[in-house]
C-alpha cells in the first residue's frame, strides 16, 4: 500500500518519484521519446544536442515535483552489475535476474490531477529537497514548433478534459470526461520496454481513480495507443498538429477511460 493505493507486482511496483530520481527521468525521457512524432517535430537537433534534450526534460519533471496538482510515478528494474555506474544511455540488451545487480529507475509517467481531487498537494516534493534547474541552451529545440504543439495540445485538453477554455465545443454528453486526471507523459527506457512497466503505471493510476471516482484522459502518441487500449481506454477525438514549412505535422488521438467503483473506499 502506497499513498492509499495497493499494487501487486513485485519489484516493478510503481512508486512516487523522489527528487534524487530527477537525473534518470530526464535521460529516460530523452531516450524513450527520440522516435516520437513530437520529438521529431519540436526537437529537430535532438541527436546533435542530446544533452540539451535531457536537461529540458529534467527541468520539466523538476517543475512537476513542485506542482501541487502533479503526480509522478516511476518503476524500477534490475540492472546488471556492469557497468558500475548506472547510465540510462548505456546500450543494455536486457535485464538482470531479480535480486541480481541493482535496482534502477527505468520508467516514468506524469499525471495532472483535477482541481477538485482530494489528492491535490499529497504528492508534491518539499522545495528544499528539489535540486536547482539544470543549465540548458535548448540547442535541440525549434521553439516556434514547440509553441505550436503546446497551443494545439492546450486547446485539445480544454475541449475534452477541462472546465475552462472555449465553450463553443459540442461534446456528446455521454463522452463528458470531467473530472479527469490527465496523463502528460509516459515513457520507459528502450532497453526495458515490453516488460510491463508502462502497464504497471497505468494500472496504479486506475486503482487511484477507482478509489476517487476520477476518469483518465490522454492525448496519446501513436506508438503507445495499443497500450492505452489494452487497459481500457477508448478514442473520443483527435488532435491535429499542423505542418510547418517542410516539416510534416501529425495527428494524435484523444482517449479516455472511465473509473470503476472501488469495493473498499480508501
Amino acid at each position: 500500500m502506497q499513498n492509499g493505493v495497493s499494487f501487486g507486482l513485485p519489484y516493478r511496483r510503481p512508486r512516487i518519484a523522489k527528487p534524487e530520481d530527477l537525473p534518470h527521468l530526464g535521460e529516460i525521457s530523452a531516450l524513450g521519446f527520440k522516435e516520437s512524432d513530437v520529438f521529431r517535430y519540436a526537437r529537430p537537433k535532438g541527436d546533435e544536442f542530446f544533452q540539451d534534450a535531457v536537461a529540458s526534460f529534467t527541468n520539466w519533471f523538476r517543475s512537476q515535483m513542485l506542482d501541487k496538482r502533479a503526480l509522478i510515478l516511476v518503476t524500477e528494474d534490475w540492472q546488471p552489475n556492469e557497468p558500475d555506474d548506472y547510465d540510462p544511455s548505456f546500450p543494455l540488451t536486457g535485464t538482470a535476474k531479480e535480486g541480481e545487480g541493482k535496482r534502477v529507475v527505468v520508467g516514468v509517467s506524469a499525471w495532472y490531477l483535477p482541481q477538485e481531487s482530494r489528492r491535490v498537494g499529497k504528492f508534491v516534493s518539499p522545495a528544499a529537497d528539489v535540486p536547482d534547474e539544470v543549465p540548458s541552451e535548448d540547442r535541440d529545440l525549434c521553439k516556434e514548433r514547440l509553441d505550436i504543439f503546446r497551443k494545439v495540445k492546450d486547446e485539445a485538453e480544454c475541449k475534452y478534459f477541462k472546465d475552462i477554455g472555449p465553450k463553443n465545443y459540442e461534446i456528446d454528453p455521454r463522452k463528458s470526461i470531467r473530472p479527469t486526471i490527465i496523463c502528460n507523459k509516459i515513457v520507459v527506457h528502450p532497453a526495458f520496454q515490453r516488460l510491463g512497466h508502462a502497464t504497471a503505471m497505468l494500472r496504479w493510476i486506475q486503482q487511484l481513480c477507482n478509489c476517487d471516482c476520477l476518469k483518465q484522459g490522454v492525448i496519446s502518441p501513436r506508438a503507445v495507443e495499443p497500450l492505452f487500449r489494452k487497459v481500457g481506454y477508448e478514442t473520443i477525438g483527435e488532435m491535429q498538429v499542423p505542418d510547418d514549412g517542410d516539416v510534416r505535422g501529425f495527428t494524435q488521438h484523444v482517449m479516455w477511460c472511465h473509473w470503476i467503483p472501488a469495493k473498499v473506499p480508501v
